[in-house]
């Protein structure tokens, strides 16, 4: 099952927070994976895996 995580305040395993900003599956990959921007601005790419909640 694919989470729709766009527009959604996330943090991730690894201690970074933002909005999903774009939500893709890299060719080649068996995972979903996510752009998050941060509040500096920042872009920051995660797997879905990696996310550990929403805010």
């Amino acid at each position: 099952m694919i989470k729709n995580l766009l527009g959604k305040h996330v943090i991730t395993y690894d201690n970074h927070e933002g909005i999903v900003i774009d939500q893709y599956k890299p060719t080649g990959r068996n995972q979903e994976s996510v752009h998050i921007q941060q509040a500096d601005g920042r872009i920051w790419f995660c797997p879905v895996d990696n996310i550990e909640k929403e805010v």
